[in-house]
């Protein structure tokens, strides 16, 4: 049976999707659009029309969260005039130095709420007939700390021994498969089926897009590397990976998949501004103090920068913890603390 961990924070719901091997095997995120206004795979949104690229015969839009969209044509669509008013659809966030990707719909404009966005990812992780086998409060923040640490590391440890190392760069995401001193004289190919399947893994909850070129060992040839490629397909299916494209592994061991842009990569995380996760990392934090100290009176502390930024988002997380634990708790600016420090006490 499929386990969930489940958590509820200020602006955001968290949740893991934990297999029978006690792996986890699919993320939920969903962030409130007050901390978060960024576009969402699947939501709808009014967009005005800048300005056509011929070469390409796409176009520029502006949305109304203030991000840059690109869509291309379809065959036989005609292009709205530059200045229009547009309904459109996300098909891929923005992400680093790519536009949002989107098509044009004649549906109204559309955020997902959290109950939706909620039940399409449990009919996504679950079958029809099951219930799901939702952790307790603490477990649920194990799991999901422990997953969210694994997924923002560089390295990560096969099952029976070697790592991959995950590099994620301006063009493509490479992925070395290191033996780590594990015994492949013989047949190279137990480490490179470990691999494939944590490659697969990682490609899915990482939510990563566009090229990826894992190095596997010993270079494997002929009906080894074809039993590799379709160990990968089946892997991706099981990981919610229907589309992917992975071609034959080529002389120099190097397996190549391309993966369509959807939901933005989880890490690195987009730097400036743009980043709401200090501020929830805070929030998260009081939260979980405040519900393991029933009857405490907690004093928060926040550098300048912390302080600012969540004094300035229009979610209300203040209201928030009270209505869950009651005012509780005190927030003040310390100056002698860095920017983005920030202290709970007791």
């Amino acid at each position: 049976m499929t386990r969930i961990a489940l958590e509820d924070s200020p602006g955001e719901t968290r949740a893991v999707a934990i297999d029978a091997a006690d792996r986890p095997v699919s993320l939920f995120l969903w962030r409130d659009p007050a901390i978060d206004p960024r576009a969402v795979v699947g939501d709808i949104h009014s967009a005005i029309v800048r300005k056509a690229d011929a070469r390409t015969h796409g176009q520029f839009l502006d949305l109304d969260t203030g991000e840059t969209a690109f869509f291309n044509l379809k065959k036989g669509e005609t292009a709205p005039p530059e200045g229009a008013h547009v309904n459109v659809r996300i098909r891929a966030e923005a992400h680093a130095d790519k536009a949002v990707r989107v098509e044009l719909t004649d549906d109204g404009p559309e955020r997902k709420t959290r109950k939706a966005s909620l039940e399409n990812w449990y009919s996504s992780v679950l079958r029809a007939e099951d219930a799901p086998d939702e952790l307790t409060e603490l477990e649920a923040q194990a799991v999901i700390d422990a997953t969210w640490e694994e997924l923002s590391a560089e390295s990560v440890p096969l099952r029976n021994g070697g790592h991959l190392h995950i590099d994620s760069t301006r063009a493509m995401t490479v992925i070395d498969v290191d033996s780590a001193g594990r015994d492949i004289r013989r047949k190279a190919s137990p480490i490179n089926v470990d691999a494939i399947d944590m490659i697969a893994r990682q490609i899915s909850l990482r939510r990563l897009g566009g090229l990826v070129v894992a190095d596997l060992v010993g270079a494997p040839q002929g009906d080894q590397a074809g039993r590799l490629v379709k160990t990968f397909r089946t892997a991706a299916r099981h990981y919610g990976l229907p589309r992917v494209d992975v071609l034959p592994i080529n002389r120099f061991g190097l397996l190549e998949i391309s993966v369509p842009r959807g939901a933005r990569p989880l890490f690195p995380a987009p730097s400036g501004d743009e980043d709401p996760e200090p501020a929830l990392e805070v929030m998260r934090t009081l939260k979980r103090r405040l519900a393991s100290e029933r009857t405490t009176e907690v004093q928060l502390k926040l550098g300048r920068g912390l302080y600012e930024s969540l004094g300035a988002t229009d979610f209300d997380w203040r209201g928030w913890l009270a209505a869950r634990f009651g005012e509780r708790f005190t927030i003040h600016r310390d100056d002698a603390l860095d920017e983005t420090s920030y202290v709970i006490s007791p």
